[in-house]
């Protein structure tokens, strides 16, 4: 699809990803809530329903696209996914792109599934209906950003068949131009009506733009190479992205008071990196690629850079690509699945901590790659261990696959679940979600664990509770 062409042209230059910022003296973690599917009857591959996460705003809410039969644009606020709509007649595929703090969503939709003569739009949605804008008098057109007025922007193409950058308001879609190349893209508006991008100037060269409120557009340089990419602002004009260095190198950067931070240079082991978000508060998150072609999230936050997989209780679930004020990440573009993780900031209680209370026949062992080194394990039936937490979501962390036993679960004295924890045969696996619980409101609720006593694989597994407030 077109729409991905321009998304994803900065991506293939270095996909995106997110972290999450933190209190000044402590590094957080993050747990995994899984969102989806869309279709809930969809549950084999069969179905063909990939997901894909494109934007959270503030409240925790997620926009995105999937493909069960056609595209369907949707959105998930804290509990259930939705479709957001599909287009007028004629156009029945749909992917939300952006979201504000209200819920009104941006993106494309197009008529691929309806007509040779293909088409992709803009639409903006608000309340579920999706209003078609059109575009700069071409075939294509995306929003990919938008603000709490609905003013959007994004790229579409000319009448002569050229990528501008547009912003869209008061019922019209204006050229924003480039840089003078041929191609431009808008990536991020604020509150305040300033515009960031990425525009080709007269030798072809990718360039970061910044268009103040008002204002035309302006290129922001680099870190002393050839090419750079603005990828979001905040409030205070703050932009993030990826930018060359001069020895060709392409680094994750922070633009703040007229002046480049090399974020990437921060990150150990980096060749390149991108920059993808940044708060209000100017926490920034972003990926890097190592050496051997591996991707890691990162956040930078006053000068220091934390990677993600250390602080992520959950196991290879490291994604990013947005995140809010709240600390709640999610991955740009395709999660390949019926699922999409959102990374949500918890408090965890390791198995050594004094809030969990053992009976029965418990011991403490060493564990690599366990949360923090150890877990805690019975093979007795009856042994129970306690947690209770005052918050709106738990987990309980184990290791799941073979030897694995079987444990009943008790949340405020009532049996939700038996868990087995030998579901993975032929594998064993570090730091999974054993059992996971959200309740409507954060409340204090009390977590059991008691062991099933399962014949030859009796053996439960303690690494970590993980409690969040949103």
């Amino acid at each position: 699809m077109r729409r991905l062409a321009t998304a994803i042209a900065t991506f293939l230059v270095m996909w995106a990803a997110a972290a999450a910022p933190a209190p000044a003296a402590v590094k957080p973690a993050w747990a995994v809530l899984e969102i989806g599917p869309l279709f809930p009857q969809c549950t084999a591959e069969s179905c063909d329903d990939d997901v894909s996460s494109w934007d959270i705003n503030a409240r925790g809410w997620v926009v995105g696209d999937a493909f069960p039969d056609f595209h369907w644009a949707w959105i998930w606020k804290g509990g259930t996914m939705d479709v957001i709509g599909r287009g007028p007649d004629g156009f029945s595929d749909s992917g939300a792109l952006a979201v504000n703090s209200a819920g009104d969503s941006a993106g494309y939709m197009n008529n691929f599934n309806e007509s040779t003569t293909r088409q992709t739009h803009t639409f903006l949605a608000r309340d579920g209906v999706l209003s078609d804008l059109g575009t700069l008098g071409g075939d294509f057109g995306e929003g990919l950003s938008l603000n709490d007025s609905d003013v959007v922007v994004g790229d579409s193409t000319t009448t002569t068949g050229a990528d501008h950058a547009f912003r869209w308001n008061a019922g019209a879609m204006h050229d924003l131009g480039t840089l003078g190349g041929a191609t431009s893209v808008a990536t991020g508006i604020n509150g305040s009506g300033e515009i960031v991008g990425w525009s080709t100037n007269p030798a072809g060269r990718m360039r970061a733009f910044r268009i103040l409120s008002g204002g035309s557009m302006t290129g922001l340089g680099t870190l002393g190479g050839a090419e750079s990419v603005a990828d979001a602002l905040n409030g205070s004009g703050e932009i993030v992205g990826w930018a060359d260095t001069a020895s060709g190198a392409r680094h994750a950067f922070l633009f703040s008071g007229g002046r480049f931070t090399d974020i990437g240079r921060l990150v150990p082991g980096a060749v390149a990196s991108e920059a993808s978000d940044i708060t209000n508060a100017g926490d920034v998150v972003g990926t890097a690629t190592r050496g051997n072609g591996s991707t890691v999230g990162f956040l930078y936050r006053n000068g220091a850079v934390t990677l993600l997989p250390s602080r992520t209780m959950t196991c290879c679930q490291v994604v990013g690509g947005g995140l809010n004020q709240h600390l709640q990440i999610i991955a740009h573009g395709l999660i390949g699945g019926f699922i999409v993780p959102v990374l949500e900031p918890v408090t965890p209680a390791d198995d050594n901590s004094a809030r969990i209370h053992y009976r029965g026949g418990w011991s403490r062992h060493t564990s690599a790659g366990a949360w923090n080194g150890t877990v805690t394990s019975s093979s007795t039936a009856g042994a129970s261990a306690r947690f209770t937490f005052t918050g709106r979501r738990v987990w309980w962390i184990a290791p799941m696959g073979v030897g694995g036993g079987k444990a009943r679960v008790f949340v405020d004295g009532q049996l939700r679940t038996t868990v087995d924890l030998g579901l993975l045969p032929g594998s064993f696996t570090r730091r999974q979600t054993a059992y996971q619980q959200s309740f409507a409101a954060v409340g204090t609720h009390t977590l059991r664990i008691v062991v099933a006593g399962t014949a030859g694989r009796p053996r439960v597994d303690i690494d970590a509770f993980a409690v969040s407030q949103l």
